[in-house]
């Protein structure tokens, strides 16, 4: 199976014994431990080394248990994808040092590493699908299409199932750097670590940042981040750029799709950017119209919603928020408020309609718009505004990622599902193409 070490702060995992390292179920199984102990017993600033003995990394998913059973294929594939999800949400810097032959889903293993060192006298990466007659995954595409530089390599890779030895990896960029035998690539892959952890970096930061570089789609799922420290003020700059987000998702969605909105640092969104606002009243008018156009959008868009409250949602932010059909929030950080009442702002009608369609009860509704109540992530749920709280933003995301699967998995039809939206929400689009149409 595997074997879990920690040299300081910098932990190995290594895939034992001199066999192929298949991808079974309890292989991964055992390596999904390791990376929840890695996770549990991080102290500071580390990193992850993964690597394998014999002449193989890993070649690949175990095919002769897979294809014995219509059945267990989907489980395989089911059960990778969530390792994967992962390396991808671990909270560190993560190597991968390749000392033997890595093809198919053990190729894609390797890439999930954030850099990987690579054996040069021995080993190839390879995706052997097309020469063993199975379909890739569309997942698996993906992956290589962010981690491969061109679309040349992409069709070397995944259509020709070339074989790259360290050196062609390099030029494509996929390996960092090659080394003479299994002793001296894990020499440098450590010395790499080191360097890493020298850094000091924060591993929530690093995650989120890892999640932002390889966030554009996966597979069917979309990923739509606020990015930047700021408090993601929604002035006309930015409600532009996110409508301009869903209009990509919408052109570019091909079955069962669905999408996620997160942000980074502290805030989901502080609302309305009121210093642009309190310059002259058509500014606030512009930004209303703005945000009713994308609200409007986010209730069209033709597949279920998520959103990944990390931080905090005041205002038109937790207006945006409640836009999507599901929330999970951070349940150690950030509240949801509608603050105008404290700065002695008037709320909009149509806030006030969605608060009512989205908040359980009149009680509620009361303590949301009148009284300003700060709601943590426990409250939230109470009032079935929240659907599940999360500890850390790396935790929200990766339940936001494992329901935006389950969605998927149910193929609705995206058109279908946007038609009912609108049925059960017809209050708020009323009010919304109302006040729409008012200002045209």
């Amino acid at each position: 199976m595997c074997t879990l070490e920690k040299l300081g702060n910098l932990f190995i995992l290594t895939l034992t014994g001199d066999d192929e390292h298949r991808l079974n179920l309890s292989l991964i199984d055992s390596i999904k431990s390791a990376l929840d102990r890695v996770t549990a017993e991080a102290t500071g600033s580390s990193a992850l080394i993964t690597t394998a003995q014999g002449k193989f990394f890993s070649n690949g998913v175990d095919l002769t248990w897979a294809l014995s059973d219509p059945s267990r294929y989907p489980l395989m594939n089911s059960k990778l994808k969530s390792l994967i999800f992962e390396f991808f949400n671990l909270p560190m810097p993560t190597i991968a040092a390749v000392t033997g032959h890595a093809s198919a889903a053990g190729f894609v293993l390797a890439m999930s590493h954030d850099y990987i060192l690579m054996r040069k006298d021995r080993g190839y990466l390879y995706m052997n699908e097309i020469d063993i007659g199975l379909k890739i995954p569309n997942w698996f595409v993906t992956l290589v299409k962010n981690k491969v530089k061109s679309p040349v390599a992409w069709r070397e890779v995944v259509m020709r199932g070339t074989k790259l030895t360290a050196d062609m990896a390099i030029e494509q960029g996929i390996v960092v750097s090659a080394h003479h035998g299994a002793a001296e690539t894990m020499k440098e892959a450590i010395k790499l670590g080191e360097e890493l952890i020298e850094r000091k970096w924060n591993g929530e930061v690093y995650s989120h940042s890892r999640r932002v570089v390889f966030s554009d789609k996966q597979g069917n799922l979309f990923i739509l981040t606020l990015t930047g420290d700021d408090e993601h003020r929604l002035n006309p700059s930015l409600i532009d750029s996110i409508r301009s987000a869903l209009e990509r998702i919408t052109a570019e969605a091909t079955g069962s799709s669905v999408l996620i909105t997160t942000a980074q640092g502290k805030f989901f969104s502080n609302g309305y950017d009121l210093d642009l606002a309190s310059s002259d009243l058509s500014s606030l008018e512009l930004m209303d119209s703005k945000l009713k156009s994308l609200i409007s959008e986010l209730f069209n868009l033709p597949m279920p919603t998520i959103a990944a409250v990390t931080g905090h949602a005041s205002a038109a932010g937790f207006i945006l928020a409640m836009s999507h059909d599901y929330i999970l929030m951070r349940k150690d950080r950030g509240f949801l408020y509608m603050s105008e009442i404290d700065i002695g702002l008037k709320i909009p009608n149509w806030f006030v309609t969605l608060v009512k369609n989205k908040v359980k009860s009149p009680v509620a509704w009361r303590e949301v718009d009148m009284r300003g109540t700060k709601l943590t992530a426990d409250m939230a749920i109470e009032q079935g505004i929240v659907v599940s709280a999360h500890q850390g933003a790396a935790e929200t995301m990766k339940e936001a990622i494992k329901l935006g699967e389950v969605l998927m998995a149910r193929k609705w039809d995206g058109k279908v599902y946007a038609h009912n939206r609108k049925l059960v929400f017809s209050d708020v689009l009323v009010v919304l193409n109302n006040e729409i149409a008012s200002r045209l």
